[in-house]
């Protein structure tokens, strides 16, 4: 990520607020990062290298979810929304993506470079993706609960993040790859430690009982 959002990402740490979200435009200028207290209030939007009407519209007070893209013509775009209520306003959005969002209820969207994007709504996904093996990997995945999506502008690399497993293109960084990889292990070695326990618990209640 560019210098200016990491420090914003560490004055939110340092301040103790939790990173709720963040996004940068592909071409790698535009972020924004939205962070609030642990308790869920004080929350706060910061921006940075934004064109102005961009800017402006990410500024709601009712939205907790931003991601940044660029349209086909290289011009830079944006949807914020509520991750509760499905509600959601966008900057300089593809006329069809804006079709495809206003028949269904949002839950959850990833606007990519060149025009892309990827949306999670009411019992389905949307998207429209140039890596037909990307696309392939999401349809795979569909049943494994998919919550991100991500490609490269640059090298084309891409990840397809679920609830239990991932899956991504052979040119990911590969210390990317392992810190994916450990992470999904760490969570797998702890649910099945929690599921152990509760046994154990359970097994005690039933002598007691």
């Amino acid at each position: 990520i560019t210098s200016a959002l990491a420090n914003q990402c560490n004055n939110c740490e340092a301040k103790g607020r939790r990173i709720c979200s963040f996004s940068m435009c592909p071409d790698g200028d535009g972020w924004v990062c939205f962070g609030e207290r642990p308790d869920g209030t004080g929350g706060h939007l910061w921006t940075g290298g934004l064109c102005r009407g961009l800017g402006d519209s990410m500024l709601d007070d009712e939205m907790d979810e931003y991601t940044l893209g660029t349209n086909e013509d290289g011009s830079a775009s944006g949807v914020a929304f509520n991750s509760t209520t499905g509600a959601w306003r966008g900057y300089n959005l593809d006329k069809g993506i804006v079709a495809d969002l206003m028949k269904n209820r949002l839950k959850r969207i990833r606007l990519l470079h060149n025009g892309q994007f990827w949306a999670k709504v009411d019992g389905s996904m949307l998207w429209r993706l140039h890596n037909k093996h990307l696309e392939q990997e999401i349809q795979r995945l569909q049943t494994q609960n998919v919550l991100e999506v991500a490609e490269s502008p640059e090298t084309g690399a891409w990840v397809v993040i679920a609830a239990d497993t991932f899956s991504c293109s052979k040119n990911l960084p590969r210390d990317l790859e392992k810190d994916l990889s450990n992470l999904y292990g760490w969570r797998k070695a702890d649910a099945e430690k929690q599921r152990k326990d509760a046994e154990q618990y359970d097994a005690v209640l039933a002598r007691l009982g």
